[in-house]
């Protein structure tokens, strides 16, 4: 005699096969789909990117929809402890369309030379390339980290130039280091930058924070400089700054905060480039040395300590320009010099 089901029993039953059938597997596919996701989110070493719509929506951290975000200066430095780090902060940062190439026997090429200075000159230092195409990772990374204005800014930025510009504050903000522009030579370790900051007194890289150098130094007299809004600049080409420093702080929230409402025909000089950066140097000096005027900080002969900031006269980064005060390249105090291959055009 063959066994018999009661009424419940076969339900139970039928109920059993069709999750067999249909339940399980779609719970499996979706798993299954998660464990991909999670596994290409962590590629490369780096942390979980959240959605763009996550980011657009100013949604990186959980909130509710009526709490405000916390004030922008604020999540920029919580951001830190989310974004992957370098122990020794010993980053040299540069970037191109591509990476320089040896020339042809018998030719020369800036670039090269340039590339290759940087190398000789600090072996103990790791060069991060990078190129036109990857620029953006790095900007999704703090965005990611409860910052999605990082994110949009970049991207309503309409040029390269301009995104270069804010580019290589996100790295040397996120990270600690030197950014270089490509078309730069090293004729001085930067090792030796420290120990120049210092007087001589050593390689204490832990006392020097932020070094700067002066690009243009005028005399508000002088006729040259009368296409110019400011009589000293110094330059964003060349810089160091430790990881967090509170004056790529302020440049970052600055060009933030005014691109929203800058037009796109905005000169680049004033947007994201040396006038901005200048002002944020400067800002930064007066606001914690009461009585400091420029007075103090122009016509330097030798590089100058303030708090952690080194200031460097127009010998350290700013040779071999046709203009007053500029040292010629072959000076023995030029740290790095510029040539200036490509134009903000």
């Amino acid at each position: 005699m063959l066994f018999q089901l009661n009424r419940s029993q076969r339900d139970v039953f039928s109920l059993w096969h069709t999750w067999r059938r249909v339940v399980q597997p779609l719970f499996l596919t979706i798993a299954a789909f998660f464990v991909v996701a999670s596994v290409f989110s962590f590629r490369e070493g780096l942390p979980r990117i959240l959605p763009l719509n996550s980011l657009l929506d100013h949604t990186a951290t959980p909130r509710t929809p009526d709490e405000p975000l916390a004030p922008l200066r604020i999540r920029l430095v919580h951001a830190l402890d989310k974004v992957p780090t370098y122990p020794n902060q010993r980053n040299l940062f540069q970037s191109f369309r591509q990476r320089p190439t040896p020339p042809s026997p018998g030719e020369t090429n800036s670039l090269w030379e340039g590339w290759k200075s940087w190398e000789k000159l600090n072996p103990d230092w790791t060069r991060h390339f990078i190129d036109d195409h990857h620029m953006e990772h790095h900007v999704l990374l703090l965005a990611s980290a409860g910052v999605p204005e990082v994110l949009s800014t970049y991207r309503s930025l309409p040029t390269m130039v301009l995104r270069s510009d804010f580019m290589r504050y996100v790295l040397v903000f996120m990270y600690g280091g030197v950014w270089a522009d490509i078309d730069t030579l090293a004729h001085l370790s930067i090792a030796e930058w420290y120990r120049r900051c210092l007087g001589g007194s050593g390689s204490h890289r832990g006392s020097v924070g932020f070094i700067a150098g002066t690009e243009l130094d005028f005399d508000p007299i002088d006729k040259s400089a009368s296409w110019l809004d400011r009589t000293l600049y110094f330059a964003q080409f060349m810089f160091m700054a430790r990881r967090g420093h509170p004056i790529l702080l302020e440049v970052l929230a600055d060009v933030i905060e005014v691109t929203p409402t800058t037009p796109p025909n905005r000169n680049v000089l004033i947007w994201t480039g040396p006038r901005r950066w200048t002002d944020n140097i400067v800002g930064h000096l007066y606001g914690n040395y009461p009585g400091l005027t420029q007075r103090n900080i122009t016509y330097l002969d030798k590089p100058m300590m303030l708090g952690d900031v080194c200031l460097l006269p127009v010998s350290g980064f700013g040779a071999g320009r046709d203009q007053a005060n500029s040292p010629p390249v072959t000076d023995p105090d030029v740290f790095a010099h510029h040539f200036f291959q490509f134009s903000w055009g």
